[in-house]
């Protein structure tokens, strides 16, 4: 299946090619791997890969679930009110505009219904997600604070609001040369400092361990690195309508940690 029409499908079981009558655990887990191997960002080029590998890791989270099954299924496959009778004249008796017409209000009336309960469905799960995103990003600044904890101070020229403001992580083309190349401590991200900052803070330091001060510079990254991606996330969520990759890369690191 193609990326388009993965993200125009009607519903999560169509997504998947899967039937929402007989479904079990193992067709499930084939069909995502099937799909993550061919959605995979890094594998596929295409613009919305990262959108539809996204999309398919919440599948997969709903369709595993069993009472999130359910309720995905009561949005997607609401039963039919049941059909009032109408107590006046014999259907024979009746005249053809009036039948008409109550046709068409029964018709709107469960129409109306559908679109209450699937906005109702909707806030709730933008609500979750508004719930879960920040708690995702506190667990992960926790995780690095018990590792930064445990690396003492060496120098004060080097903290975290010193380095926040000359760090940078996309790649400066325009000034390549003028900037030295780092990963961070604990997730490994690359990170550029200018080479004046370094000289200033590392080689001329006075405490002259330059291992220990590349050590320290590496330890604030990380927390830099988790905070610029909690605001892009944030950012992301009040954007209707577009994918929303940082908040997809928090949840990776979760996941990895």
């Amino acid at each position: 299946m193609d990326i388009d029409r993965f993200l125009n499908a009607p519903n999560y079981y169509v997504a998947m090619n899967l039937d929402h009558k007989n479904i079990t655990q193992k067709q499930i887990q084939e069909s995502y791997r099937k799909l993550a191997k061919q959605f995979h960002p890094d594998k596929n080029k295409h613009p919305r890969a990262t959108e539809s590998f996204a999309k398919l890791n919440e599948i997969k989270e709903i369709l595993s679930d069993d009472t999130k099954r359910i309720d995905y299924n009561k949005k997607i496959f609401p039963a039919s009110p049941p059909v009032r009778r109408i107590k006046s004249a014999p259907i024979n008796s009746m005249k053809p505009d009036y039948i008409a017409d109550q046709i068409r209000q029964f018709y709107f009336a469960e129409k109306e219904q559908q679109k209450i309960e699937k906005e109702k469905q909707k806030k709730k799960a933008q609500k979750q997600k508004n719930i879960i995103f920040p708690l995702i990003g506190i667990f992960i600044l926790l995780l690095i604070f018990t590792f930064v904890s445990n690396t003492q101070p060496f120098s004060n020229s080097i903290t975290k609001a010193t380095v926040s403001k000359v760090l940078v992580f996309d790649f400066p083309e325009d000034s390549y040369f003028e900037h030295s190349e780092y990963r961070s401590k604990i997730l490994g991200k690359q990170f550029y400092v200018p080479k004046t900052w370094e000289k200033d803070h590392i080689y001329e330091s006075p405490q002259g361990d330059w291992q220990r001060l590349r050590e320290q510079l590496c330890a604030f990254a990380d927390d830099i690195f988790v905070e610029m991606l909690q605001k892009k996330c944030e950012k992301e969520k009040m954007e209707s309508g577009v994918a929303q990759p940082s908040c997809y890369e928090l949840r990776k690191l979760h996941l990895s940690m």
